[in-house]
Order: structure tokens, then C-alpha cells, then sequence
């Protein structure tokens, strides 16, 4: 799933105008300071349209941290 890991990266990088190499798997919302809700939108958005994958409401509410990101969309790209 490392794949997954680094595209998740990617996006977030780009949905909140980071520099990659300086997300940590720990980051939640409270460590980047552009995820605020608009930029939620964004992540959610840039999200579904890299992996071609929906997010209902309830994935939606659960992405407050990269590592729970990957791990949404590990659970909807799986088989």
C-alpha cells in the first residue's frame, strides 16, 4: 500500500500548497495550518478525483489526519 501512501502525500501536498517531504503521517488538521474547511473541501475533491473513488459523508468526517486519510481510501480502492 506504500503506492497509496505516497499519492495520498501528493495530494495532500498539492490541496494545501505543502512542501511533501515536510507532511508526517501524524499530521492531523491542527498541524497544517491551511486545512481548515474550505481547504477540507479541496482534499476531498482532489482525493476523489486522483483514485477515482466517492467519499460518503461519513469518510468525509473521518479524514482529520493523513494517516486516516490513507487509510479511507486504502478501504475503498481494496478489492
Amino acid at each position: 500500500m506504500e503506492e497509496i501512501k505516497n499519492k495520498v502525500f501528493q495530494v495532500i501536498a498539492t490541496s494545501f500548497n505543502l512542501d511533501e517531504s515536510k507532511i508526517k503521517l501524524s499530521d492531523t488538521k491542527k498541524d497544517i495550518e491551511s486545512w481548515d474547511s474550505i481547504g477540507h473541501l479541496h482534499l476531498i475533491m482532489n482525493i476523489e478525483s486522483e483514485f477515482g473513488i466517492k467519499l460518503n459523508t461519513e469518510d468525509v468526517i473521518k479524514i482529520d489526519s493523513v494517516e486516516k486519510c490513507i487509510k479511507v481510501v486504502e478501504k475503498l480502492t481494496s478489492p
